[in-house]
């Protein structure tokens, strides 16, 4: 026991050191460096301060979509963390300018976890101190969740995974109730991160059992068993379900979004290291253009090649019809569930059965795990689960009767590849969270930049306006942002407190969605969205003002604006709310002079310059179709992947 305890230490104060050679930047400054300086990180940062700044409850933020907001879950803010942060913020000590460290730290020191949970996990499965210490670093700082940082943040906690295996792996040892709730408190923390790490956690318990149910006589007589999935997993899911249903409103989320055969991993992007400097001739063969960089979970040298052998032996076990050796090609039981329910996991995350012939068509039938269309993600359970039974395979080898010095040497080698390629990866990702954003770490607004602060009088508006607009989340309907706004966005909202009316989100509304679009695009009715807006505040517009995508209607807003700032970054203006009103109605006497002056010919209520009517209408006013527009009827179908809809 003392060993395992020195060991135990020495992981972590080894996994320390390395974290504190390769990410020494941010952590000498880690509440002045940003991890991404834009895209979703940024997103990330500003929606969490957002929240512990300027919101006002827990389930609801005011950020962006405004005037509606969203839920909390759909925010990218990880509740599990804000939700403790708010309570510290708002009842305790105010550490909102503190929230870029405090979650620059939590990423870091997940890293150091992870190394501290594999190592206990293969010191579980009876390896040594010192080979556990070495293979558990290994595999850390291999971690294709290393790639996450610059970006996902909720998706970087490199201790999840190994921490789920090792609270399985104990539990099957021992089957105590306390185990199982903490199983299940675990499931509730990614609940509140990422629904990808509920989809991660639900494969290895749901997994578990169904083998458990499967393969071991009796277990599904035992009431015992249900009531450890129910603390495991049930339970937590049902009283997440519940929180959610009661909190939020919105019923018109996509249920398909888009992407799901898209962001998928292949045999490519997992075993082979595409990439690294060792493998440039692997480009000869393919450029491995179609390989989405959502797959990349190469599993290292050692485990590809130990994978390639274990296929090897699999048919060489079929041929012998050695199905007991197919069936657990492990000594250990646990080791065992633990392969095949990551091997299941690692083949739908290549879209099996999916993409298979004319099967596409499945994916309708597979409900709300549509919603995690990142299936490539999948395949990191067994990027940790096939390392793990690769190195103690490799150990075990000495005990089949091979030279000692064949197995020192293959032992020798193999920590040596995994040490390299761990290497390689934390030295390019590391390199990618040193960001510094001047604006934004000057929190006091003392600097030149940020003088625009003390220009804005927050009572006089009530929502920033970016432009170019953009709206990108209901996996509907988005308008990309462009130029660079989106930082520009976040930084305004960020110092001021005002909410914005764009939209980086998370599976928005899609009549919230048509809403705002409709306000910011080229008026033809009077948009739906002005009654839900105050009258009697202005709009602050934040613009690029060096962009050439803004659309006219959107200069039409500038120009009914007076500009109050101006600098390289972007500029503010305050648009009245009757400016606004007018911008949107102006197409309306636009259409109507251009009518007038021309001679146009009527077809039925339509004015055309052609003397013939070369088109034909059908306003399915007698259709009953239940989403009418204009019209008191509609047409409705359901439409197939081979059905298109043609307009003469």
């Amino acid at each position: 026991m003392k060993t395992k305890l020195i060991g135990l230490t020495g992981t972590f104060l080894i996994s320390s050191l390395i974290l504190l050679f390769f990410y020494s930047a941010p952590l000498s400054r880690l509440n002045d460096t940003f991890f991404a300086a834009d895209g979703d990180g940024l997103k990330d940062y500003y929606n969490t301060v957002y929240f512990l700044k300027y919101d006002t409850t827990y389930f609801h933020s005011q950020s962006m979509n405004y005037p509606h907001g969203e839920h909390v879950f759909f925010t990218g803010n990880q509740p599990s963390i804000s939700f403790i942060l708010k309570f510290i913020n708002t009842h305790i000590v105010d550490i909102s300018d503190k929230t870029v460290g405090i979650m620059n730290l939590a990423m870091l020191l997940s890293v150091v976890l992870g190394a501290v949970f594999l190592y206990l996990l293969l010191i579980h499965f009876n390896l040594p101190v010192a080979y556990s210490l070495l293979i558990s670093i290994g595999i850390t700082f291999l971690s294709p969740q290393l790639a996450r940082m610059p970006g996902h943040f909720s998706l970087s906690y490199v201790f999840a995974i190994p921490a789920m295996l090792y609270l399985m792996a104990k539990f099957h040892q021992k089957n105590r109730y306390l185990i199982s709730t903490i199983i299940g408190l675990f499931v509730l923390w990614a609940l509140g991160t990422h629904i990808y790490m509920l989809g991660f956690h639900a494969s290895i318990i749901l997994l578990y059992w169904i083998y458990t149910f499967a393969f071991s006589g009796g277990s599904f007589r035992k009431k015992e068993n249900y009531y450890h999935l129910a603390l495991q997993f049930i339970i937590p899911f049902l009283l997440f379900l519940v929180v959610t249903l009661l909190t939020d409103t919105i019923s018109d989320r996509t249920a398909y979004p888009w992407g799901f055969l898209y962001f998928r991993a292949y045999p490519e992007s997992v075993f082979l290291p595409l990439g690294k400097p060792y493998a440039q001739f692997l480009y000869q063969f393919s450029n491995f253009r179609y390989v989405n960089w959502e797959g990349i979970a190469w599993v290292g040298l050692v485990a590809s090649a130990g994978f390639l052998l274990m296929v090897v032996l699999f048919f060489k076990n079929l041929f012998r019809k050695r199905y007991t050796a197919i069936a657990n090609p492990a000594n250990h039981p646990m080791l065992n569930i633990f392969f095949w329910a990551s091997l299941v996991m690692l083949l739908y995350s290549f879209g099996l059965p999916f993409i298979i012939g004319d099967l596409k068509h499945l994916v309708h039938y597979i409900g709300p795990l549509k919603q995690m269309r990142g299936i490539a993600r999948f395949s990191w359970l067994f990027f940790y689960v096939m390392n793990i039974f690769i190195f103690y395979h490799i150990w075990h080898l000495r005990k089949t009767g091979i030279h000692s010095n064949l197995w020192k040497a293959i032992l020798g080698v193999s920590v040596s590849l995994l040490m390299y390629d761990a290497y390689l990866n934390v030295s390019f990702w590391s390199k990618y969270v040193n960001n510094t954003i001047p604006a934004l770490s000057d929190r006091h607004n003392e600097t030149e930049e940020n003088q625009w602060v003390q220009l804005v009088d927050n009572s006089q508006y009530q929502a920033t306006i970016p432009i170019p607009y953009f709206h990108v989340g209901s996996e509907n309907t988005w308008v990309d942002a462009r130029c660079g706004i989106t930082r520009s966005t976040y930084i305004v909202s960020w110092k001021t407190g005002l909410p914005t009316m764009g939209v980086m989100l998370s599976r928005t509304s899609i009549s919230q969605t048509l809403d705002n679009l409709q306000l910011l695009s080229e008026a033809y009715r009077t948009p739906a969205l002005l009654p839900m807006l105050d009258s009697s505040k202005n709009f602050l517009l934040v613009v690029r003002d060096d962009c050439d995508e803004i659309p006219p209607s959107q200069r039409e807003l500038i120009n009914k604006s007076r500009r109050i700032h101006e600098s390289q970054e972007f500029s503010l203006y305050s648009l009245p709310f009757d400016s606004l009103l007018s911008a949107v109605k102006s197409p309306y006497p636009i259409i109507t002079a251009e009518m007038q002056e021309e001679a146009l010919i009527s077809h039925n209520g339509y004015y055309t310059r052609e003397e013939s009517q070369n088109f034909f209408t059908e306003p399915f006013e007698e259709a009953d179709g239940q989403q009418s527009y204009f019209t008191g009827g509609s047409n409705t179908q359901n439409l197939r992947n081979s059905q298109w809809m043609y307009v003469k």
